[in-house]
């Protein structure tokens, strides 16, 4: 009796674990979730849909607004149930200071073409990268990349020139956060898109600003701040007492882009900062 109970139990768990391995991508990306309406729309800002076209010949929708003399650009990457559509807000917050925004649709995402998977989106912003590029020096260049999008932007930092990357919400690897809530599956063993953002981030250089809610349920603070030890300096960490996932805006996460912005080299922005980004430092906001 006992012997056909543990049996159950373990094709019970075994066919979780297929199950699991099999549908992983529609768990990861959450496509849907991002096409949500805002009462705010990116048609109605000053700005431009462009579409880039990447190596494997997908074409990526992103949208575009120029930076104003000299002020730096931000690539914008979204999380895996985002999309620029969501953050119409921010990116109108951030281009009124004459700061430029190129925000991608991932593949698959909005008006992209193609399926996610952790190499397509890796080359997804490789063109965006060349294609900004293309534009601007990269001096003028920052990454500022959400929750998936952080670990894209990580990655990408390892093998292009930026002048900052800035991480909300980021994690070591999605295999962490899938273990988060799932202690007894082997994700290690499961997972075929790992984001290993933790291996990654020794190897950027440039200025990185993390940014995460301690109420975030979605990523645990405690994943941010793993990753934040691993990166080199200069490195600064902001956590948000009452922030959670994705309403850091709310309690004055913009302030503290616009401040780490102006800090970098060349960065080319008018206005004087209050505070500059310190080596190794971290505070609360």
């Amino acid at each position: 009796m006992v012997f056909w109970f543990f049996t159950a139990v373990f094709a019970i768990y075994l066919s979780a674990l297929v199950f699991c391995f099999i549908f992983q991508r529609r768990f990861i990306y959450q496509r849907r979730a991002g096409e949500y309406p805002t009462h705010l729309s990116l048609h109605s800002l000053v700005g431009d849909f462009v579409t880039i076209r990447t190596e494997d010949g997908e074409n990526i929708v992103a949208w575009y607004k120029p930076p104003l003399d000299g002020r730096p650009i931000v690539i914008f990457f979204h999380g895996s149930a985002d999309s620029p559509t969501q953050r119409a807000s921010r990116f109108l917050a951030v281009s009124s200071e004459g700061v430029g925004v190129l925000a991608p649709y991932f593949r698959g995402y909005g008006q992209s073409t193609g399926s996610p998977t952790e190499k397509g989106l890796l080359l997804d912003a490789a063109a965006v990268y060349s294609y900004c590029a293309s534009l601007y020096p990269p001096e003028r260049i920052a990454l500022w990349g959400f929750s998936m999008g952080s670990a894209v932007a990580v990655l990408l930092a390892t093998r292009a020139k930026v002048a900052g990357l800035i991480l909300e919400a980021p994690f070591t690897s999605s295999a962490a956060v899938a273990k988060h809530f799932l202690p007894f599956v082997p994700m290690n063993f499961i997972l075929r898109d790992k984001f290993r953002a933790d291996a990654a981030i020794t190897a950027v250089a440039a200025p990185i600003l993390v940014l995460h809610g301690q109420e975030d349920r979605d990523i645990p603070i405690a994943l941010g701040e793993l990753l934040f030890e691993a990166a080199r300096q200069p490195k600064e960490f902001v956590r948000f007492p009452l922030g959670s996932h994705s309403d850091l805006d709310r309690y004055g996460a913009l302030a503290v882009v616009r401040r780490f912005l102006a800090s970098l080299p060349n960065h080319g922005i008018v206005y004087s900062p209050q505070s500059s980004c310190r080596q190794d430092s971290e505070r609360t906001a």
